[in-house]
């Protein structure tokens, strides 16, 4: 318990900490046996009541003497949409996923067959003067006919359908006309930074996927 509240309190202390000190911790995890170190980039926090809730940190580990215990020493906010995005991406490749843990919103299928579940990856950005959306789902009907249809604020625009390729579709939305393949939105069509998204099976006209994305802004 002690080294609990320790932990915490560290963590607590490092939300103001320079983002110069974030910076040096990048990558994916690992765990160093020359200096008995884990080193963990983006982990969130959740169900504590400190302010740091909901957050994502890079974390720094030491191991306790030859056990595998280890005790945090550092944490450092890092950039949350960057966190998240990857996250995101995780949940959607791997395939030994179940998606229980993926509360983001961006796979509402509850099936517990994580390697046959049908999964959506939405994602968007922002700009002053430019709107992007991307549409990416796994794990369809191969062969089947799909499009995608996104929506943020009043704003609603379908995409032309796509045949899956195997069992995977993707859909890009874009304001700029040089982006080849892309449906053509608005500049100003993402509101308030967030899009819905759906796929629908034009075959039924039944929406098989939904997702929901806070959008990066440049």
């Amino acid at each position: 318990m002690n080294k609990f509240i320790k932990g915490l309190s560290l963590l607590s202390l490092c939300v103001s900490c320079s983002m110069v000190w974030a910076d040096k911790i990048g990558g994916g995890p690992r765990a160093d046996f020359r200096d008995d170190t884990l080193t963990i980039p983006c982990v969130k926090v959740q169900n504590s009541p400190e302010a740091f809730n909901e957050q994502f940190f890079d974390i720094v580990l030491e191991r306790r003497g030859k056990s595998f215990n280890y005790e945090l020493t550092q944490a450092v906010s890092e950039d949350q949409e960057l966190c998240q995005s990857i996250a995101d991406f995780a949940a959607f490749k791997d395939d030994d996923f179940d998606g229980d843990d993926n509360d983001n919103g961006n796979d509402d299928d509850d099936s517990d067959d994580g390697s046959s579940t049908p999964r959506v990856r939405l994602s968007c950005e922002s700009r002053t003067n430019r709107s992007k959306i991307s549409v990416e789902a796994k794990n369809l009907d191969a062969d089947g006919s799909y499009s995608a249809i996104v929506t943020s604020g009043d704003n609603t625009v379908e995409s032309q359908p796509q045949t899956s390729d195997d069992d995977e579709v993707e859909f890009d939305f874009d304001s700029n006309t040089n982006d080849e393949g892309a449906t053509l939105i608005s500049a100003d069509f993402i509101q308030d930074n967030t899009v819905t998204a759906q796929i629908k099976d034009t075959a039924t006209g039944t929406v098989v996927l939904e997702a929901d994305a806070t959008c990066t802004t440049r």
